[in-house]
């Protein structure tokens, strides 16, 4: 059975885990580089929010290293570091590149959601 992060509910994956996996914070701005998605990626994280602005944009300079580490395994989700509002799914993020969406949950939140659905993903947990 394949799983999507749609079809977790917060409910399901805020169970207790024995290990939360580590999971890093890009801060996005206009023209972010990837120089620290890359030290994050060789430093061994197993996910990486993106906080864009407004709805979790993505800069266009840091696309290309995001897509590299998605393809590698490590998940990414896109967040805003606005203090509300939500990140809706976006066809050309989710679908074309691979990220997951962080809804409603800030960027400091996602970072602890995105640790444990990782968790339950990777070892079928749900």
């Amino acid at each position: 059975m394949d799983i999507t992060a749609s079809d977790l509910s917060i409910a399901d994956v805020l169970k207790t885990v024995p290990e939360i996996p580590e999971v890093a914070i890009v801060y996005g701005y206009a023209d972010t580089d990837e120089k620290s998605v890359n030290a994050f990626c060789v430093a061994g994280v197993k996910g990486i929010i993106f906080a864009g602005t407004d709805n979790g944009s993505v800069a266009k300079s840091c696309l290309a290293s995001l897509d590299n580490t998605i393809k590698s395994g490590i998940v990414v989700v896109r967040s805003s570091r606005i203090p509300s509002g939500i990140v809706s799914k976006d066809k050309k993020y989710e679908d074309e590149h691979g990220f997951y969406s962080g809804k409603i949950i800030k960027s400091t939140e996602s970072k602890d959601f995105a640790s444990t659905c990782i968790d339950k993903i990777f070892t079928k947990k749900y």
